[in-house]
């Protein structure tokens, strides 16, 4: 006797595919609102101060790195999620970081035909200047080097004003001695600022009260308009915008 079986098998789909099931549940970050992604970029990139390395005579005798060991160190690894990602995280990072530089670090233009502008160190000699008492030797070495020093800082000031993506400066004047050290040089070139994007300049470290009012007299007065306002100018201003991110309990300094 034959026996045959009726029963019903239910239909089984395939195994899904690793890659299917991923993109089923995986978190689609672009798809959060902008002011989420802001926020986000916000907590990983902004930590108020970006120190380069400062050099062993700025450790030693300089205070504008007393407290880089209180900033943290950015997430940069948010650029290399995607190119979106890197646009928008960029944009944050770059318009609420203070880059603190060296003193002496150098700047130069990419489409300038020069890249770097050393100083000439030779001594001054010649006819005239050996027949000038020691006095008049050390006048004429006076004006020769502020004349150096000038014309230094004017292609450095001419460079920054050169970034359009810059749009807050900030120039510590404490050091700003001639390089003889008996005298202070502190003016700064407007001729090049119509037509820049800077809408901020921040002065500290002025000394007294004479050059407070030295530079407000010039730029709150002089400055020219940029894209129908004024750039707006803070003289020794009381506080920092920047140490609202310091980290009191931070103790080991970091270095890019």
């Amino acid at each position: 006797m034959e026996a045959a079986s009726s029963s019903t098998q239910p239909d089984i789909a395939p195994p899904a595919s690793s890659a299917s099931v991923l993109s089923s549940i995986a978190f689609r970050f672009m798809d959060l609102p902008i002011e989420i992604r802001v926020l986000i970029y916000t907590e990983l990139v902004v930590v108020g101060k970006i120190f380069y390395t400062p050099s062993g005579y700025e450790i030693q005798e300089g205070f504008r790195f007393t407290d880089r060991e209180k900033y943290r160190k950015p997430e940069l690894g948010i650029f290399g999620v995607s190119k979106s990602v890197r646009e928008e995280a960029e944009e944050v990072y770059l318009s609420n970081v203070a880059f603190d530089t060296r003193s002496e670090g150098r700047l130069f233009m990419i489409s300038a035909s020069y890249r770097i502008n050393d100083s000439n160190t030779n001594a001054i000699a010649g006819t005239f200047f050996n027949s000038q008492t020691v006095a008049g030797r050390k006048e004429i070495s006076h004006r020769v080097a502020q004349t150096r020093l000038d014309v230094e800082r004017a292609l450095m000031w001419q460079t920054i004003l050169e970034m359009d993506s810059i749009h807050t400066v900030e120039l510590d004047m404490t050091n700003a001695y001639c390089p003889m050290g008996c005298c202070r040089r502190l003016a700064l070139d407007q001729t090049h600022l119509e037509g820049v994007h800077l809408q901020q300049l921040r002065l500290v470290g002025l000394q007294h009260e004479t050059e407070v009012s030295e530079f407000r007299q010039i730029w709150e007065n002089d400055v020219v308009p940029v894209h129908g306002d004024k750039i707006k100018i803070e003289l020794n201003p009381e506080t920092d915008p920047w140490e609202q991110w310091k980290e009191d309990d931070k103790e080991e300094a970091w270095e890019d």
